[in-house]
């Protein structure tokens, strides 16, 4: 019996030491990426995969109906970004690295001036013109209408 118990203990701690490990947020898929001051970064599995099959498909959709929250604008950036150039466009800090090093798209969600979410999403399939900041009307669409699948650009509707 007392064997039992200990086996038990030990099984219960390395549950609770690898479901720790990649600890979601609010609810949704996905781990911590690149640990923050503020906000973590989160892997969100399901919101790639919409992406992806976007890809695929050469599907345009608005970005505001790809979240299950209400934001007010979002940045979005590539593997690569500063921490600096980010805590400058957002208002604060996200990243505890210099750089983001994730292979896939940041996207930072704000809402009434406060960092919301900050989402990683892979692969990098965003592409964008000018600035990197969009409203919840932002759609995503084929960079190339007339071509294969591939890379997405996000715009607002009226680019």
């Amino acid at each position: 019996m007392r064997a039992s118990a200990a086996l038990i203990a030990v099984l219960a701690a390395i549950c609770a030491v690898t479901t720790g490990c990649g600890s979601k947020s609010d609810g949704e898929n996905g781990g911590d990426v690149n640990s923050s001051s503020g906000s973590a970064v989160e892997y969100d599995e399901r919101l790639s995969a919409t992406i992806v099959g976007m890809s695929k498909r050469g599907e345009t959709r608005e970005l505001a109906r790809l979240t299950n929250f209400t934001w007010d604008n979002v940045y979005v950036y590539s593997e690569g970004a500063s921490a600096e150039k980010i805590a400058d466009d957002v208002g604060s800090a996200v990243l505890s690295e210099k750089y983001y090093y994730t292979a896939g798209n940041l996207l930072v969600f704000v809402r009434d001036g406060e960092v919301l979410r900050a989402i990683s999403v892979a692969p990098d399939l965003l592409t964008w013109n000018g600035t990197n900041a969009f409203s919840p009307a932002a759609e995503i669409t084929p960079a190339h209408p007339n071509g294969p699948p591939g890379l997405l650009r996000i715009r607002e509707p009226a680019d």
